[in-house]
């Protein structure tokens, strides 16, 4: 009886034990330390807030699920030698899980990281619906900014980073506000009261001049009316006679006629 009680203990104890490491392992497993044969590592960079994003969260190429955020960091604490102006920007390490290299056929995962930057995908971090969590989306820009030549040599593949639109709108937004801040509208309101001012000093000179010299303008108008009058009188007299432009001025008796 002794031996069947040790042999059943024995039995339980095997089944806790093995039970616990079946745990463990699929634990390990969907955390993320097996069955990546195809993860490779790439990395971007970000010089506004990432707030939101966490190790883990979603990176996404074109809405499609690509990998997750490895490490997040700053460009100073991993690369010492990057320039004082680069040390404070957001380095994030991300992990692909391969879909993206066999998408390319016979390309390395390196290969095609590259191959997709030349073809002008970038990176942003974008809100991750209304939970106040981010992520990283990958997307190919109509006109994609040009790729940044950093101070630092990158330790995998970089994807340079672009605002995203909301960044970009808001960019804009500060500095059309800075624009309007700068113009002095007390100044511009003075300018334009001085033309109008200055206008209506031109239009009163101009009027004066037309004033002054409407009698010699009514008198040239009157030659001229006169002027017409004869030249139309002149003009119907020679329809009538054609030889009056044979004739001299004064009219002088014919040879044959003298006395």
């Amino acid at each position: 009886m002794a031996s069947d009680s040790r042999a059943s203990y024995a039995k339980t104890g095997f089944a806790v034990i093995a039970g616990f490491a079946i745990v463990f392992a699929t634990l390990v497993y969907f955390g993320g330390c097996g069955g990546r044969g195809g993860e490779f590592l790439a990395e971007t960079w970000y010089d506004s807030s990432v707030s939101g994003l966490s190790v883990g969260s979603e990176v996404n190429l074109r809405g499609v699920k690509v990998g997750a955020v490895k490490s997040i960091s700053f460009i100073g604490v991993d690369y010492p030698d990057a320039a004082e102006g680069d040390r404070r920007k957001v380095r994030i390490v991300m992990a692909f899980n391969g879909k993206m290299a066999r998408s390319q056929g016979d390309m390395t995962p390196e290969e095609t990281t590259s191959y997709f930057v030349r073809r002008g995908m970038r990176a942003t971090v974008a809100p991750n619906g209304i939970t106040g969590l981010s992520k990283v989306e990958l997307n190919f820009p109509a006109i994609p900014p040009p790729a940044e030549k950093t101070s630092w040599v990158s330790e995998y593949p970089q994807i340079p980073p672009t605002p995203s639109m909301l960044e970009s709108f808001a960019d804009s937004a500060t500095k059309i506000l800075n624009h309007l801040n700068e113009i002095d509208f007390a100044a511009v309101c003075s300018n334009l009261t001085s033309a109008v001012d200055s206008s209506a000093c031109i239009l009163k000179e101009i009027r004066t001049l037309v004033e002054a010299e409407r009698p010699a303008v009514d008198a040239a108008i009157s030659n001229l009316e006169a002027a017409s009058l004869d030249l139309k009188e002149f003009a119907g007299k020679i329809l009538d006679e054609p030889s009056l432009l044979l004739r001299s001025r004064e009219e002088a008796p014919l040879p044959e006629t003298a006395r």
